[in-house]
């Protein structure tokens, strides 16, 4: 058995608590700051997308795809944007920069246009699907970007 004395008691009694908590705010406050991070790339994610629409709905209207390409490659030239698909509303790509993101699992999601943005997230990053317009969507707009680590 231990025979400590009272300073070694006073002492246990009052660091334990403080450790206790201690730790549980740090994890709160490390908890909020990684949800502020995430939602801070979502909203960078949706305005990057908002940045570029006008442009991909004048594109898509005039039917000038050869220039979507070159758009696309812009939007890539984007920090945290890793992939570009500007979708036709038929479902057929019209313009990709970047690598090839979008898994054969997950193609039903594109079977039809979407009438409201969308966001889908994996375990490395977050895809947004925006449509051109909300009123007879002219085709979508696809940009994974990055997950923050």
């Amino acid at each position: 058995m231990f025979h400590w004395g009272l300073k070694t008691k006073v002492l246990i009694l009052t660091l334990v608590p403080t450790l206790i908590i201690a730790v549980m705010l740090g994890s709160f406050f490390i908890n909020t700051r990684l949800d502020e991070l995430n939602e801070t790339v979502k909203e960078r994610g949706y305005l990057t997308i908002q940045k570029f629409l006008p442009v991909i709905h004048r594109q898509l209207a005039a039917g000038d795809f050869d220039s979507l390409q070159k758009i696309s490659n812009r939007i890539l030239e984007e920090a945290d944007v890793r992939a570009v698909s500007i979708i036709g509303n038929s479902g057929r790509h019209l313009s990709h920069s970047g690598p090839t993101m979008w898994p054969k699992r997950e193609d039903h999601v594109l079977s039809s246009l979407p009438n409201n943005p969308q966001m889908h997230a994996t375990s490395d990053s977050l895809r947004f699907i925006v449509p051109v317009t909300r009123v007879d969507p002219l085709g979508l707009h696809l940009m994974p970007a990055s997950h923050p680590s």
